[in-house]
């Protein structure tokens, strides 16, 4: 496979990870709102009425959100763990997708797969942004942003946010670019 040929197969697999990336923050907001709609209509409104009172509460406060299906399964949670996190679950409870928010104000989002490892994260963070796509050992495989790796005398290779590599499967840096 040629140069060109792997630089195009990459920009469609970009491509279809911006999309799905769409679509995951779409489903968060859905889900953000879902969550505070479920949690007014099934607790505030009944309770209020109980009451007598018409009125509903303007701030809703609560460490953690848990949504389950029928059968009892987490199917998503917002919570405080130490910093804000947002998970979406399969049938199965397995985390399929998380997007957090760390101390130092950046946000990360991660796509897991059936096995519950992290396939595809991005993240903004003091050094810059990165967008990552991994295998099904959660090495990095490409990388498009801030990065860094290690060289076997222990060196730290820092590279810029314009930078694109993709990895071999013993981890190794096989294409740059910049070079």
């Amino acid at each position: 496979m040629t140069t060109e040929e792997r630089l195009e197969k990459l920009e469609r697999e970009l491509g279809s990870a911006k999309r799905r990336n769409r679509w995951l923050v779409t489903a968060v907001a859905l889900t953000v709102a879902g969550l505070s709609l479920g949690w007014t209509l099934t607790t505030a409104i009944p309770a209020a009425r109980a009451k007598g009172v018409a009125a509903v509460p303007k701030t809703v406060r609560a460490r953690e959100f848990v949504l389950v299906d029928e059968r009892g399964t987490m199917r998503a949670m917002l919570g405080m763990g130490g910093e804000p996190v947002l998970i979406l679950a399969d049938e199965k409870g397995l985390t399929r997708a998380m997007l957090t928010v760390n101390a130092n104000g950046g946000g990360s989002l991660f796509l897991h797969d059936k096995n519950n490892r992290t396939r595809i994260g991005l993240s903004a963070g003091e050094k810059g942004s990165m967008l990552f796509l991994n295998d099904e050992n959660e090495n990095h495989r490409a990388v498009f942003g801030v990065a860094e790796t290690v060289t076997l005398d222990g060196k730290t290779i820092t590279y810029p946010e314009s930078s694109l590599l993709l990895f071999g499967p013993d981890g190794k840096v096989i294409w740059q670019a910049p070079e």
